[in-house]
């Protein structure tokens, strides 16, 4: 079993470098951001330097989708408008700074001291200078709004800096963030009809703990809302409107909702042709050679077993830290309070997460690891997962995708337990089947015993979520979180912990962008002793790894076929091919030399174009750690 055994570990240790398949949708959640050269753009409010002309952009619209899964619009008062909310966002980079340039059309520019009465911008770039995690708001509101009547408010004001390092007067704070506004028209003063307001906005990163010239890419969490306010200059009962748009979230104050993800890379300019492609942040495969497993909660089916899988354990920072795209700094863990008590977590949460999918249905399994499964109802106690997912096709109130969380625990005779729309996908809908399983020598709410933990097995019929049949874009929006509860003898010692890849829960950020994929299928390798013809095209691995300067990279063919290596950078971005020829079926090695490369690690996969039938595929990832 050495090969298969080879394979599995691979997997698990990288998979969530998979993210680099090629994807048949675009996302809506992530933008490019271009280098320029320092001395580029001047603060002037004016977007003039040639640079903004090549910029990557968004559009917000209200009344239309600015990018799923939690993009959306609302009105904050007045009649219905008439001048909605239109804006289009710019980004480029220089040295440490972000560039942000906005042209917001409006017919009507102002504010008031009214809640919800002014145009503005409402902003959040989460702090990465804290070691804190998921990584705390940070909120930048640049708006016509002032309770106290400053120049602001009057006709031709600007709007002025609130929230986080907003004082004018402080250094520090101007160069933490700055910006220039030209309005084209009068502010305050309706008198004449108003175009359009235009905002060069800089945001000092570096100060925040991004690193926007790191050689391997920088990925940057943000969210925005424009708000909107109409016919105010004089107040005008007939016209008057408030409304706003945003892109992932509305707030900056919190990190509800999503997160966009800005990219940036040294090398991608205003004079990259071709932007390197912005794929999924973690891959499911495709079983459709596997019998679909039998849900029993046991994860015994051969299709578990050669599944690929992540782990999730509170207390282990390096392993969050391995996890792919803002993952680091969205999933996190957290101890409640127990009786107002604290207790040491002895026993931390600790499983591993597996998936695939077969036609229309997504499955999950969790191998839960624990010494002290408990059965309660009590929320902090509770043994359980809780996988959060975007509905594709229902709204909620604002205008965004509808969240769900399935949540299912461990109940006191050690059954699954479960409610909300897990429910009610189940029992109302019979589109999902969920099952527990407990371990051999568990023994639910006995803390003498010392548990092995339990598994879980789900599946869930996506079009009970939106998805037509074909699994559509195969894009799914989720985050999962584990939750232990150790309920001890003497009651001091017990305590609950959890803790979360990306999304905690469904209105939480952020939701990981995953792609069922098609063409990546689960593969058994089989044994070497006996590897005959493969079903599947697949990687087993490379040696050494990490390696200096060339290391072997191992594979196996169903059938003869043109082979192609290819190797990627941590950001996607292919840095080598090469052609392998034609290959006979088998078992087979390639010998990969990196001396024109810098120190790092670097993804790899197949690809092969079958001699027979015209047919192509793709092989899984694989990772390796090129150490000069």
């Amino acid at each position: 079993m050495k090969s298969k055994v080879i394979i599995l570990s691979l997997l698990v240790t990288c998979f969530f470098f998979t993210a680099l398949d090629a994807q048949m949708i675009e996302r809506t959640d992530a933008i490019w951001a271009r280098t320029v050269p320092e001395g580029t753009i001047t603060l002037d409010g004016n977007l003039d330097e040639p640079a903004w002309e090549n910029a990557e952009t968004w559009v917000l619209r209200y009344g239309e989708d600015s990018g799923i899964p939690t993009s959306g619009w609302g009105v904050e008062g007045g009649v219905e408008t008439t001048d909605s909310t239109h804006a289009i966002l710019k980004f480029l980079v220089e040295g440490p700074y972000l560039y942000m340039g906005a042209i917001i059309y409006d017919q009507s520019i102002g504010g008031s001291p009214d809640w919800a009465r002014w145009d503005g911008m409402l902003m959040n770039i989460p702090d990465r200078s804290v070691p804190n995690r998921p990584t705390p708001p940070v909120e930048y509101f640049y708006a016509w709004w002032d309770t106290l009547g400053s120049p602001t408010l009057e006709p031709g004001g600007k709007p002025q800096f609130l929230g986080w390092r907003a004082d004018r007067d402080n250094p520090d704070h101007v160069e933490a963030w700055d910006a220039v506004t030209t309005i084209q028209g009068v502010s305050n003063d309706d008198s004449e009809t108003d175009t359009s307001w235009t905002v060069e906005m800089r945001f000092n990163l570096e100060m925040s703990g991004y690193d926007l010239q790191n050689p391997d890419g920088e990925i940057v969490e943000f969210n925005i809302s424009i708000w909107d306010a109409d016919w105010l200059w004089p107040f005008d009962e007939e016209r008057m409107s408030s409304n706003r748009v945003w892109w992932q979230s509305p707030w900056g104050n919190n990190n509800g909702h999503n997160k966009a993800r800005i990219y940036v890379h040294p090398d991608v300019t205003v004079d990259t042709e071709v932007l390197p492609e912005l794929a999924a942040e973690a891959i499911i495969p495709n079983a459709a050679d596997y019998t679909p497993p039998v849900i029993n909660g046991s994860l015994a089916d051969p299709v578990w077993q050669d599944a690929p899988g992540f782990d999730i354990r509170f207390g282990d920072d390096e392993l969050r830290d391995s996890y792919t795209s803002i993952g680091p700094y969205r999933s996190g863990q957290f101890q409640p309070p127990i009786d107002d008590a604290l207790a040491d977590i002895l026993d931390p949460a600790d499983a591993t997460v597996k998936w695939f999918f077969i036609e229309d249905t997504l499955y999950l399994g969790f191998d839960v690891r624990d010494q002290v499964v408990s059965g309660t109802d009590e929320f902090d106690l509770r043994d359980g997962v809780r996988v959060s997912l975007n509905h594709r096709t229902d709204r909620d109130v604002d205008n965004m995708l509808a969240a769900h969380n399935l949540f299912v625990w461990v109940g006191e005779d050690g059954s699954a337990r479960y409610d909300g729309h897990l429910e009610y996908l189940v029992d109302t809908l019979q589109a999902a089947r969920v099952e527990l399983a407990l371990k051999e020598n568990t023994i639910v709410n006995d803390p003498t015993n010392v548990d092995e933990g339990y598994s879980i097995e789900m599946a869930i019929d996506l079009t009970a979520l939106g998805y037509p049949e074909g699994r559509g874009d195969g894009v799914v929006f989720m985050g999962i979180t584990l939750f232990d509860g150790d309920i001890m003898e003497n009651p001091a010692d017990t305590y609950g912990n959890r803790v979360w890849w990306f999304r905690e829960h469904a209105h939480e950020a952020a939701a990981a962008w995953v792609y069922m994929d098609p063409n990546t299928f689960v593969t058994n390798v089989g044994d070497d002793g006996g590897l005959l013809l493969p079903e599947r095209f697949a990687i087993v691995g490379n040696y050494p790894n990490p390696f200096n300067p060339a290391t072997t990279i191992r594979y196996v063919l169903p059938e003869a076929g043109y082979v192609k290596l290819q190797v990627y950078d941590l950001l996607g971005r292919e840095v080598t091919t090469m052609d392998l020829g034609l290959q006979q079926a088998g078992e087979r090695d390639a010998v990969f030399e990196a001396a024109n490369l810098s120190s790092g690690v670097y993804l790899y996969r197949m690809k092969v174009d079958f001699q027979s039938g015209g047919r192509q595929a793709s092989s899984q990832f694989g990772r390796m750690v090129y150490l000069k």
